[in-house]
């Protein structure tokens, strides 16, 4: 047997580095070029200033609790054999291949043996509310940690509420819910459900790994557990988005045709799970990221400035560097749009203060600056959605 040589710190740390250009020149403070940044910063008066500054402020007095959450499972411990631990995380999860071959982390899933579904509700105009759940086909990357994964017993089934025509449609849109979302009552609201199928569109509203119904018993709530500081938990839960999002997209495609359309629209967690699903994904026909991170790995960083949590893995001689090769199998940037520049439209918010606008902006530049809407709320509040909701359905009509 050939003995294949683990990567080295320096590799997956150069590969993700590479990935990562377009966000670093970014930063705050550094050089941006007059596109971006008239693409960025439209003249505002003054309701939509004051708007910005309100939703601002929401966000960031979310982000003390937000942090609790994030925190509280997984609090950061001092291991006497972290340089150990972080060696056979980077051998697993940051060697550079998996970039240069995504596939072999994003497996194709075996489709389940039963797909349930059953009326929900009374019917609609046309057409019938169903559910739809699936054990998930997801086996994690890393054989160790199969048995331990597994262990999340709700988290092995996935949940799916389709908004269904009776009569051929257009296209299919399927919605990614953002952190600690995932009730999907709650989101068809949100994401103006009913509205996208009055249009003449179905509407499939999925649940996410560790959220909605999905939160398993070792979890105190939805999101919880992720995305988390267990890096290793982090990507095997994105690796099984992905697999269970192409399952829904294959059991559509088997009930409505083989070459039907389905479009993403996510917001959020959501939206970066549906902009890696358009990196993965060239049968998409459309990705409409709305507030979504272009590095989770920076958004939590940048965040745990100042911190305990930050303070500690620094000590302990962890990098941002380190964090984003350890992540960077699951971060757009680190892979190519596989759909027409024209056939995706990023939405960010003016107020953000949880995702700020420069990740925004680097999947703008990285995508090849397709359509980019601003709307004058925040990552919570966000005032300014139905109108980025009506301009999404307008221009999912004209594709």
């Amino acid at each position: 047997m050939a003995i294949v040589p683990l990567p080295s710190r320096a590799a997956a740390a150069t590969a993700a580095e590479n990935a990562y250009a377009v966000f670093d020149a970014l930063n705050p403070g550094a050089p941006r070029h007059p596109a971006t940044l008239a693409a960025a910063a439209r003249r505002r008066g003054p309701g939509e200033i004051l708007a910005s500054w309100q939703a601002g402020w929401v966000d960031r007095l979310m982000l003390a609790p937000l942090e609790r959450v994030f925190v509280s499972r997984d609090r950061p411990t001092v291991h006497p054999d972290v340089q150990e631990r972080l060696a056979r995380a980077r051998a697993s999860y940051g060697d550079p291949s998996l970039l240069r071959s995504p596939e072999l982390f994003f497996r194709p899933p075996e489709m389940p043996a039963e797909i349930r579904v059953r009326p929900l509700g009374g019917r609609l105009d046309g057409g019938r509310k169903l559910k739809v759940t699936f054990r998930s086909p997801y086996e994690t990357y890393d054989p160790a940690y199969r048995s331990d994964y597994t262990k999340f017993a709700a988290n092995q089934i996935c949940h799916v509420h389709l908004l269904r025509h009776d009569r051929e449609v257009p296209c299919t849109i399927l919605c990614i819910h953002g952190w600690c979302g995932g009730y999907l009552a709650v989101e068809e609201v949100l994401f103006a459900a009913p509205m996208f199928y009055a249009a003449g569109f179905d509407v499939a509203l999925i649940t996410l790994p560790f959220h909605g119904r999905r939160t398993p018993a070792q979890a105190l709530m939805g999101g919880q557990l992720f995305p988390s500081r267990d890096l290793r938990r982090t990507n095997e839960a994105f690796g099984q988005a992905i697999a269970d999002l192409r399952v829904l997209m294959g059991w559509i495609r088997a009930d409505r045709g083989a070459r039907h359309p389905i479009g993403v629209l996510g917001v959020s967690l959501g939206g970066y799970t549906g902009a890696l699903l358009a990196s993965l994904e060239a049968t998409l026909s459309f990705v409409v990221p709305v507030v979504a991170p272009a590095s989770f790995a920076d958004v939590l960083w940048d965040h745990g400035r100042g911190r305990a949590g930050r303070r500690e893995a620094e000590a302990l001689g962890f990098t941002l560097q380190d964090f984003r090769a350890l992540w960077s199998i699951h971060c757009p940037l680190a892979h190519r749009l596989e759909l027409p520049t024209d056939r995706a439209f990023i939405i960010g918010g003016k107020g953000d203060h949880i995702v700020p606008r420069r990740h925004v902006t680097a999947l703008w530049e990285h995508w090849g600056r397709p359509r980019l809407r601003w709307f004058p709320g925040g990552h919570v509040l966000q005032i300014g959605r139905r109108a980025y909701l009506a301009e999404t359905l307008a221009w999912i009509r004209r594709l």
